[in-house]
């Protein structure tokens, strides 16, 4: 429907979703190499317009993210080491 009414903007919104695309397979691809250390989610929350308390559901997601970091740190502290050794 959007592209139809506004042509532009459904280029753009798909170009976009393509950029976006590409550049992931470029983060994917620096990880498999182990030249990138990459966080990701465990879950990906995505709030409501209409919650009550926007707030407290930022704050769960970012507290999310926070305990996903710390699970990843002796990881990351490895990779980092990894990357020491080789400088």
């Amino acid at each position: 429907m959007i592209k139809a009414k506004y042509p532009r903007l459904g280029r753009r919104i798909q170009e976009t979703a393509d950029e976006y695309m590409r550049r992931l397979k470029v983060i994917e691809s620096l990880e498999d190499k182990g030249t990138a250390f990459v966080f990701r989610p465990s879950s990906i929350k995505l709030g409501s317009r209409y919650d009550r308390d926007p707030g407290g559901a930022l704050e769960a997601v970012y507290d999310e993210g926070y305990k996903d970091a710390m699970k990843q740190m002796d990881s990351m502290k490895a990779w980092i080491a990894g990357i020491e050794a080789i400088c």
